[in-house]
This record gives structure tokens, C-alpha cells and sequence, in this order.
């Protein structure tokens, strides 16, 4: 049932223009799957909605898809002799769930092209009822039915009046049970369901598409201790974990109600934008809040909280623990006969690292553990130790380069075998958002100073020092009116600044790296042109010259450097929630990885529907903001380019790494030629003035780190989304050889690696 609307939800997303599906109401509301669970009492038997806004049914997709159905689906609704498959592949989504679960069902749907219906199927179903329903067979048997009574069939369907058709009414197997269905048109033509014609549960259809399928369950089903209301929002939720779309789940005890007004038509104005979307209780599988990434209450959902004094030392033992320990090398190196053996070493290498947390803190206990091997009674410190030294990550992605790939994978390997361990050691990452939500003070982050407060004081060229002053002197006013007025019982000032200066600390984080690639946008403009150009300086490349892969006309190849710059800014703006969630998919309990040989070396292949998922409304972000793409949308994550979460994360940390030597080494000179009269004498001999040096590099980046070059193959090269910064890395390869390169060593260049510590 949910892959079914999540096929209606894919036809909706891709149909729709960027423009519209990109806004945050339509993807808040339009993209989110509705799930509501009636509980059997007096109201009447339990009954199964599962309600989504895509694309919707016709008439004659209720009639041709439902209405007729396959043999086998056919012979299982109406109890046909014999054994029946009754599985997802014989019968379809719809009639599967119907044999598992229910008597009978009924589904309520309206497309764009066509009017709202209601169908059902079930006992109680026959040609009597109501004058303006429509009721039709259930066929049988299709290879018997000739032409004439197609014919007559057609015929009967020409007869709809306003009511609905006026079909056959009795088939072979028209003795109750499921012989028949009916279809209604409730509502007057052209008109949709929403507030005014009473649809305004959480689980209605409202708006200009969408289906409802309830389902009225069976006693023994809605009576069974595994179909309670918490049982089936854990199974909703693991099917979630693998999609990319949002859900809401509500039951009898947990009604929800949504106001139609904050849906937005599709050919209208996005009246939501300003609407509270945090009134539903969501599954925390894809929050409708994460859709917007530029305000400090969204962002700090993803925002770490500082470690303090005593979270430091911990920290310290892990990454001591981490330098120590060879896991990676011992369970992904091959070699193992079976993977019971590889299992096992797994389990070995797990164990050993939490006995030595265990022991480094306390000698005694460490050696009770090793006699009694009761990992469980230590399960909470295990959390801990490891959310730390995660927390620590996200705050600081170059730090702990090698350490933190031995300890996700560790992590990955024990949320995989928490049976075999009795427990699991993952653990949800403290942060802003969560604390001050646990501690009743959210208002922190919509209060009007906190820009200020948290605002990163830089001393940018042409800044005087009375100005930094002042600015110094604003943010820590407005950071004691938000600790007084905010401050309570539960939330004390201390917590407050805690949280302020967290928020601070991303604002760090993101101009330190956005800085780099700001300014090689800037450079770009101000050095080239995409309709002029001089003829040493054309940007345009052709493939199979000087190993480009693709071939681009000056104008193009400007266009295209742009638009990957202006990528590469955005996702670093949004570095913390991808993070975030690449972590949630390399540890998630439903999806695994596999153990390949990718022509890199083993890795661990496996797929990230989260990271996936923030990385395409990113690339949308950016296409609406420019007026043609150029160059492959393709996002590869999960297969042998970027086979999971952490490669495809660690790739867009190298970023800065790759942009900030080459801006430090043009500023740096400038400064140097001003102070050296021997340089700059040196450089106009050599390069003919430090002008014409700037722009032959800047012209030799431009072209040759977006030329599609740098990847084992031809297939694997090209303009894709990572694609772009493979051929980046590709250039930085090949500076060395280099007319330019002792300009950088003359700067102070050692590498584009950075330290591994």
C-alpha cells in the first residue's frame, strides 16, 4: 500500500515544474504520506488509512486497475477454489493487503483529469444500493469473454449518469463476499475535496489530487496484540527509512486535523511558506522542517552542542581507542572463507574496543567484564563514548580523518549485530534544537537578536577596528537580553550561552569554507566573461584534447565552472545536515551495506536514501537559481563511484582543501610582490607581471579542473554531480608539473591534504 503511494507521489514530483516543487508547502505537505489507524471499540471495527496527495486515480484506472484486477486477485477476493498465491506479486499491492488484513475496502481518490470517486469493495457490496451509485463485476474469466461483450461492456459504461457507472450488477461469483464493487461521484463535477465539503481530517483527500485507501480490518487483525497502534507506526516507520518522502502517523487516541488553506494548489501562489508546519507528530523519518536550510531554528536541528570539559576527555579516549585499533583492516580486508568467519571477527574486533573504554576508566571493572562479558550492564557509557566522539566529527570535519572511518564502521558493524551483542550502541546526536526543546526553551532560536548573537565577527578588508568593536560589543548584548529573558528554572544562562555559541560555531565552520569558493566565483567574474574572451584566454575545451572528456564552447564551459562552483557553496552551506544524515544512513537498522571490490579496494556499497534525498533539493535549489544546467544531474551514492554515505560526504570536505590553496597562494603573492621588488622583477621576467600570472592560472583551473577528466575510465568520467570535483582533484594532481607551481611553493603551498590529525 505504501509503494503504491509512493508511485503516485514519484508521478506527482516529476510532472510538476521545479519552481512549484520546490517550495517548501508543496514539499511539506503535497510529498508526505498519511497514515491513520481507526482502533475497534464502539465506533465501529478497526480500520487501516493510508491517504497521499500524489497523483491520483481516474475513473478508469479505478474501474481497469482495481475493478477487474489480475486472475489471481480475482479468484482470492472471491474465494475461487483451490490455493491461491496470495503474494505482493500475484495480486498487486492493493488486493495483497486486502486478503491479509481485511473484509473490505474502499478508496477515495481525485486526479487532475478527472473528478473525486469512491470506490469499495467487500461484503455488503451488490447491484441493490443506492440509485446513484454505480456497481460493476469483479471478471473472471477474461479468455471467455468475446468480443460482442466487450462491446456490450463499453456500452454500459457510455450510460454514466451524474451518479457513477451503471455496469453489469451480477457476476458468477456475485454471492456476497467480494462479487462486486461500487463507484460513487460523491461531489458535483469540477469540484475538490477540501474544507468546504468537509474533508478535513488528517487522513482526507484534499486538493486538486491524491488517494485514500482504508482498509476495514479483519477482528482477529485489529484485536491482535501485533497490530497495536505502536507496532504499526515501527513498521511504517522502517518503510520509510529506505524512501525519500515524509510521513505522518496518527491513530483513534491521536487525532490529528490539517487546515486545507496550507495546501498549495499547483497553479497558484505558495500561501504555506508562513504556516507552522511542526504540528504534526512526524515519525522522525524525514522532518517537513529540514525543507528549508537558511534559518537558525531549522539549521539548528542539525547544529551540535559544544562538547564541555568532562565530554573532552572522553573524547580523548576514544580517539586513543580508534588510533589503536585496526578494525577496518581486519574485517574488510577479504580473505574470509565464509561470512559466519567474517562474523565473528567482527564481533572480536567490537568487543575488544568496548572492553578498553571499559578498562582505561576503571581497572577493576574492566577485569569483572572480562570474566562476566556483560557488555549490556555498560550499554549507556558505549552510547556515550561514541555519540562524542560523533558530535565531535560534525563540528569539526577535518578532525579525526582516520579515526572516525574505523569508528562509523565499527558502529555500522555493531547496530548490524546488536542481536548477537544483546544491545545497540547508536545512539541520536545532542543537538541545539533537541536540547532546548527537552528544556521547554525553543524560543532561543526565534527570538529577533539571535542573527546577532551568534553572528561570527570577521575582520574583512576595509573593516575598520571601531567597527569590529562595535559589532563585538552588539553580539554580546544580544547574547545577555537572550540569556535574561530565556532563562528559567530548567534553562539556566550557562545552558543558554552553551547553546548561542554552538550556533556560533557553524557560522564559523561556514564561512571558513564557503569563504574559498566565494571567492573563485568572484575571481571568475572578474577575470572572464562568458561572451568575450581573449583568444589565449578561451575557456572552451574539446574532448580528447589535453584529457577532457567533454567538449564545451568558451560560453559553456564559463557557465558550467559557475553553476559547480555555485554547487559546491550550497552543499557546503548545508554541510551539517548532510552530515547529519549520512550518519542516520550509514547506521540504519533496515538498510545494510555489501562488502565489493570496487576497483578501489573493498568497500562497503551501500545505499543512502537520506543523503540522497537533501543532495537532490540541493541540486534543485541551484537549478531554479540559474536559467539552463548544463552538464549530467546524476548523483551517484551507493554503487562503485561513491559506494556509501561517508565517501560521498568526505568527497565535499576536500572542497575548501582544493579552492583554499589556490586563493591563498593569488593573495599571498600579491602581498609578497608589494614587499619584494626581486619578486616582482622575478615575475614579470618570468610570467610577464603578476596580472597576467593571476589570470593564466586562474585560466588553467578554469578549464582543466572541469574538463570531465580524472576517472578510471571513460564511462565513469563526464559532467555528473561528483563527476565535477573528480576532475577538480584531477587538476590538483597534476599541479606539480605546472610552469606556475613555484609560485605556490614561493607562497607557502605543502599539499592539498591538509593534516590527518
Amino acid at each position: 500500500m505504501l509503494s503504491n503511494s509512493f508511485h503516485a507521489l514519484d508521478s506527482l514530483f516529476f510532472s510538476t515544474p521545479a519552481p512549484l516543487r520546490n517550495r517548501r508547502s508543496f514539499q511539506a505537505w503535497r510529498l508526505t504520506v498519511r497514515v491513520h489507524l481507526d482502533l475497534p471499540g464502539a465506533a465501529g471495527p478497526g480500520r487501516l488509512h493510508v491517504t497521499d496527495l500524489g497523483a491520483g486515480m481516474t475513473r478508469a484506472d479505478l474501474i481497469n486497475v482495481l475493478g477487474i484486477g489480475s486472475p489471481n486477485a480475482q479468484a482470492a477476493t472471491r474465494g475461487k477454489g483451490g490455493e491461491i498465491d496470495a503474494s505482493e506479486e500475484a495480486l498487486g499491492g492493493f488486493y495483497a493487503a486486502v486478503c491479509a488484513l481485511a473484509s473490505g475496502a474502499e478508496v477515495a481518490t481525485k486526479s487532475k483529469f478527472d473528478d473525486y470517486y469512491e470506490f469499495e469493495v467487500g461484503p455488503g457490496v451488490g447491484p441493490g444500493g443506492a440509485p446513484e451509485e454505480g456497481v460493476g463485476r469483479m471478471q473472471i474469466d477474461d479468455e471467455d469473454k468475446g468480443e460482442d461483450e466487450d462491446e456490450e461492456e463499453d456500452k454500459g459504461e457510455e450510460k454514466e449518469g451524474e451518479g457513477g457507472a451503471q455496469g453489469d450488477t451480477r457476476g458468477e461469483g456475485g454471492k456476497g463476499g467480494y462479487g462486486h464493487f461500487r463507484i460513487g461521484r460523491p461531489l458535483k463535477e469540477g469540484q475538490c475535496p477540501g474544507k468546504e465539503t468537509g474533508h478535513t481530517r488528517l487522513h482526507d483527500v484534499t486538493g486538486p489530487s491524491g488517494t485514500r485507501v482504508s482498509l476495514t480490518l479483519r477482528p482477529e487483525v485489529a484485536n491482535s496484540p501485533d497490530f497495536t497502534a505502536e507496532k504499526v507506526r515501527e513498521m511504517v516507520a522502517k518503510c520509510f527509512e529506505a524512501s525519500q518522502y515524509s510521513c505522518v502517523f496518527s491513530d483513534t487516541n491521536d487525532p490529528q486535523t490539517m487546515d486545507e488553506s496550507k495546501l498549495a494548489d499547483d497553479d497558484e501562489e505558495d500561501a504555506g511558506d508562513g504556516e507552522d508546519y511542526t504540528n504534526f507528530t512526524s515519525l522522525g523519518v524525514a522532518d517537513p522542517g529540514d525543507l528549508t536550510y537558511n534559518t537558525v531554528l531549522v539549521r539548528s536541528r542539525y547544529i551540535p552542542q559544544r562538547l564541555n570539559m568532562r565530554e573532552r576527555k572522553i573524547l580523548r579516549l576514544v580517539e586513543a581507542a580508534m588510533v589503536c585499533s585496526g578494525y577496518t583492516s581486519m574485517v574488510d580486508g577479504g580473505g574470509f572463507k565464509s561470512e559466519t568467519r567474517r562474523c565473528q571477527r567482527q564481533l572480536q574486533g567490537i568487543t575488544g574496543v568496548l572492553h578498553g573504554l571499559v578498562m582505561a576508566c576503571n581497572y577493576e571493572a574492566g577485569q569483572a567484564l572480562a570474566e562476566s562479558r556483560n557488555f549490556e550492564e555498560y550499554v549507556d557509557y558505549y552510547r556515550q563514548c561514541f555519540e562524542i566522539a560523533r558530535r565531535h566529527k560534525v563540528m569539526n570535519p577535518e578532525k579525526m580523518r582516520v579515526e572516525y572511518g574505523k569508528l562509523v564502521y565499527m558502529i555500522q558493524d555493531a547496530v548490524a549485530l546488536r542481536e548477537q551483542l544483546g544491545f545497540n550502541v547508536k545512539a541520536p546526536l545532542h543537538t541545539v534544537y533537541e536540547y532546548l526543546e527537552e528544556k521547554g526553551g525553543l524560543g532561543v532560536l526565534s527570538d529577533k537578536n539571535i542573527e546577532y548573537a551568534t553572528q561570527e565577527i570577521l575582520a574583512t578588508p576595509g573593516k575598520s577596528r571601531d567597527q569590529i568593536n562595535k559589532e563585538i560589543r552588539r553580539k554580546e548584548k544580544a547574547v545577555e537580553m537572550i540569556k535574561e529573558k530565556y532563562s528559567s528554572r530548567n534553562l539556566s544562562e550557562d545552558e543558554i550561552h552553551n547553546c548561542l555559541y554552538s550556533i556560533c560555531d557553524n557560522n564559523s565552520f561556514l564561512n571558513s569554507n564557503r569563504v574559498p569558493v566565494d571567492k573563485m566565483i568572484a575571481f571568475l567574474k572578474k577575470y572572464f566573461a562568458p561572451d568575450t574572451y581573449e583568444p589565449e584566454y578561451n575557456l572552451a575545451i574539446v574532448s580528447g584534447e589535453d584529457g577532457a572528456r567533454l567538449s564545451h564552447s568558451h560560453e559553456r564551459q564559463y557557465y558550467f565552472a559557475l553553476q559547480s562552483l555555485t554547487l559546491w557553496r550550497d552543499i557546503l552551506d548545508d554541510m551539517f545536515r548532510l552530515w547529519s544524515l549520512a550518519e542516520e544512513d550509514l547506521v540504519s537498522e533496515s538498510i545494510g551495506y555489501t562488502l565489493k571490490d570496487t576497483g578501489q579496494g573493498f568497500q562497503r556499497v551501500q545505499q543512502s536514501p537520506r543523503t540522497y534525498k537533501a543532495m537532490q533539493q540541493i541540486l534543485q535549489r541551484v537549478q531554479a537559481n540559474v536559467d539552463t544546467w548544463i552538464g549530467s544531474s546524476v548523483v551517484h551514492l551507493g554503487d562503485h563511484n561513491v559506494p556509501n554515505a561517508l565517501n560521498f560526504i568526505d568527497k565535499y570536505t576536500q572542497v575548501p582543501r582544493i579552492l583554499g590553496p589556490i586563493v591563498t597562494c593569488l593573495e599571498v603573492l600579491e602581498k609578497m610582490v608589494g614587499d619584494d621588488e626581486n619578486l616582482e622583477t622575478f615575475i614579470n621576467n618570468q610570467f610577464g607581471g603578476i596580472e597576467k600570472l593571476n589570470k593564466d592560472i586562474l585560466y588553467d583551473f578554469f578549464k582543466c579542473a572541469f574538463d570531465g577528466s580524472g576517472a578510471d575510465n571513460f564511462y565513469d568520467a563526464g559532467s555528473c554531480i561528483d563527476g565535477r570535483l573528480t576532475s577538480a582533484w584531477n587538476w590538483c594532481q597534476s599541479l606539480p608539473s605546472k610552469e606556475y607551481y613555484v609560485i605556490f611553493r614561493l607562497t607557502g603551498f605543502v599539499g592539498f591534504d591538509g593534516e590527518f590529525k
